[in-house]
């Protein structure tokens, strides 16, 4: 038998359709869309209509994938992050979602997408872990840092950055316009401000483990990849130089650029620039010297089951 979750970011909507066996899971299939439902968020407070129309196209694809996998629509695990949080037009979109498409979808809690994002990687891991671990997600809209302990699992503590690559790209505007040290500042500025109020001591780390859409695209461009490869991604370590060095590459370009240069982002090339200087800045405020990227995260962790 298998299992279907749905992950609703302020970015991308990912499915995942497994066979779960315990507390571990073998996907049998993965798609990824990137629909921004985050975009313009700030100055709006609801998902655009353009934003609403893409992410319907892909949950429909997604509930017929997941029926011909013979997985009833009514036991499909979505869940809905920042940007579903903070939009008035949300409770909306996911009744007509209900409606037409029959999938249930659960807005989250901050505390909650970082338990189960956490629960996705380390009960879907085998390799060793110290007592702590560290887990950085940047989304569209926020960024998740997470502490834990893998055996047993637990979640010792989370915070939730209002400050996504969504949001970032948008307040720093035609980012290829500056000067490499001129958009490193700026993008600190602002990052600093949106993050003012919250503390991150308790998340200093050499190595954290990177998860979501950024941190796997990051591994591509540097490995150069022509198609997505889960064995080439996980596990792979983004260094502060690798991040530099790709930042370099790429800052003075425009999406369209970006996009040929490194044709296996799609449209998450108009936000990886973005992507690059949080986790540079991250990285400074963190004394982190390596990202270790996982491709598994909330999807991997809600598909196990909710709390009640």
């Amino acid at each position: 038998m298998y299992r279907a979750s749905i992950d609703i970011g302020s970015n991308s909507i990912l499915l995942l359709i497994a066979e779960v066996k315990g507390k571990s899971c073998h996907p049998i299939l993965e798609k990824s869309y990137v629909t921004s439902l985050g975009k313009g968020i700030d100055q709006t407070n609801k998902f655009s209509e353009e934003s609403m129309g893409e992410s319907y196209i892909a949950l429909k694809e997604y509930a017929s994938d997941i029926e011909s996998h013979q997985v009833p629509l009514n036991e499909v695990v979505v869940t809905a992050t920042e940007a579903s949080r903070v939009s008035t037009n949300a409770p909306s979109f996911y009744k007509k979602i209900f409606d037409e498409l029959g999938l249930h979808v659960k807005i989250i809690s901050g505390e909650e997408e970082a338990f189960y994002s956490a629960k996705g990687v380390l009960l879907n891991s085998e390799e060793p872990n110290e007592e702590d671990q560290f887990l950085m997600d940047i989304g569209g809209a926020s960024t998740e840092f997470i502490r834990c302990e893998k055996d047993p699992f637990s979640l010792k503590e989370s915070i939730s950055l209002p400050i996504g690559v969504v949001r970032l790209t948008e307040k720093l505007g035609k980012y290829y316009d500056y000067a490499i040290q001129d958009l490193k500042n700026e993008s600190a500025d602002i990052i600093k401000k949106s993050i003012r109020g919250f503390s991150l001591q308790h998340f200093v780390a050499p190595k954290i483990i990177g998860i979501a859409g950024t941190m796997t695209s990051l591994a591509m461009m540097k490995l150069e990849l022509d198609e997505f490869s889960e064995e080439k991604i996980n596990s792979f370590e983004l260094s502060s130089e690798i991040l530099q060095e790709l930042l370099l590459k790429v800052h003075t370009l425009n999406p369209e650029e970006i996009k040929k240069k490194y044709p296996i982002l799609g449209k998450r090339s108009s936000t990886i620039v973005a992507g690059i200087l949080i986790s540079l800045f991250f990285s400074n405020e963190l004394n982190c010297d390596t990202y270790v990227v996982s491709t598994r995260g909330l999807r991997y962790g809600t598909i196990l089951g909710l709390r009640a």
